[in-house]
């Protein structure tokens, strides 16, 4: 992992929401004054589209690429899909914050997935997607990829450094960690590459261009191993990989050209491990919390925000107001079809108060805003008929 690549301090999630500077909004504008030829496409068949934002513009993502993002960029991913025999089609629209990614890259995002919901009626079931903490809505997205299914790799960099995607003449080494946590998918991430980062628990895959090492912890699961596996091959098979093959090395067997990739953590290294494992443990506590429905209502006057049930009861859910739903692993605003203006407006606001007043960073859980009739297969799911 090179961190000369590095371009900003880590973001804070809590300042990327709909709401922006005036300046930074005349800047959008101006960008946009011409219309927004990256939407052409959209809004039409079913599909999955990645764009990335590049100097206030909305840049289409090469479809090679799909399943690809960098650390200091932010993204914007439309989901168009139809459910069953019925021809409608809905739409989830996520915009995923890099945890290095800069305030005006995240603000770009979050005001142009406004500018797309606005293109698709304004009914788009609307998430902000951080790093590392990813709705199952956005993986399942990434699964129904033209090409075939994509697994999520995170790279440092961005387009500010100039730093697009690996070329064969000057691979880093670059570690990534396969790991299943509890109610969730495997997932793939790009952690520090060094020693301390492996995890007897977790396999992982240690790239080191024309040579990977599949590294698998003694407590490594089954569905890690097989996920472990598939990937390093898809990666060896990538482009630019002519002749790369791939080694497998169980926890304490490891060979020399694995430990010549794979070194003591430097200072920097070892910090950001203490980072993600603080994440890890957040994430793991927000899981274990319980859920609840709390209704946001203007219907007396004033704005007031109170807890209506605890679990997930549909019947909780009125269509004259919004609510916040907490499911445990994921927030979702939910709008009923008869909310006034204001209770729209704020409700993504209350969800962050929410959140925080439970100790619980905006960084490490997905927030999601959808409206009554366009919810998703996953809310669906979690609430109660």
């Amino acid at each position: 992992m090179s961190h000369a690549l590095r371009k900003n301090a880590e973001l804070k999630v809590e300042e990327s929401n709909m709401a922006m500077p005036p300046e930074l909004q005349q800047k959008l504008r101006a960008a946009a004054a011409d219309g927004e030829p990256a939407w052409e496409p959209v809004g039409k068949t079913a599909g999955v589209w990645i764009w990335r934002i590049e100097q206030f513009k909305v840049v289409p993502w090469p479809e090679a690429e799909y399943g690809n993002f960098f650390t200091g960029d932010s993204y914007i991913l439309l989901y168009s899909y139809t459910q069953g025999d019925e021809p409608k089609l809905y739409h989830e629209i996520h915009f995923w914050l890099g945890r290095f990614t800069t305030m005006d890259e995240a603000g770009t995002a979050a005001y142009k997935t406004v500018e797309l919901d606005d293109l698709l009626g304004g009914l788009a079931v609307q998430f902000r997607e951080v790093q590392g903490s990813e709705s199952a809505e956005f993986i399942h997205a990434l699964h129904c990829c033209p090409g075939g299914p994509k697994t999520m790799h995170l790279m440092e960099g961005g387009v500010e450094s100039g730093f697009n995607r690996v070329t064969e003449e000057a691979w880093i080494p670059r570690l990534y960690q396969v790991s299943k946590q509890s109610g969730q998918k495997v997932k793939v991430r790009e952690v520090p590459c060094c020693k301390e980062a492996l995890d007897p628990g977790d396999v992982f895959i240690v790239d080191g261009g024309k040579k990977l090492f599949l590294w698998v912890g003694g407590s490594a699961n089954p569905w890690e191993k097989n996920k472990g596996n598939d990937e390093a091959t898809r990666i060896a098979d990538g482009p630019g990989r002519s002749g790369a093959s791939v080694e497998r090395v169980e926890e304490g067997e490891e060979t020399e050209g694995m430990l010549e990739l794979v070194k003591e953590g430097t200072a920097e290294q070892n910090d950001e491990l203490a980072q993600f494992k603080k994440q890890n443990e957040h994430r793991e506590a927000c899981a274990k919390r319980g859920q609840q429905v709390l209704r946001l209502s203007d219907a007396s006057g004033e704005m007031k925000f109170e807890k209506v049930a605890d679990g997930l009861p549909r019947s909780a859910l009125q269509s004259g107001d919004a609510f916040v739903v907490d499911t445990g692993a994921q927030v979702y605003v939910w709008i009923g079809s008869e909310a006034s203006a204001s209770e729209k407006k704020c409700g993504l606001q209350y969800a962050n108060k929410y959140l925080e007043s439970n100790g619980i960073s905006p960084a490490v859980l997905a927030v999601a805003v959808l409206h009554e009739g366009h919810e998703t297969r996953a809310f669906n799911s979690a609430v109660a008929a």
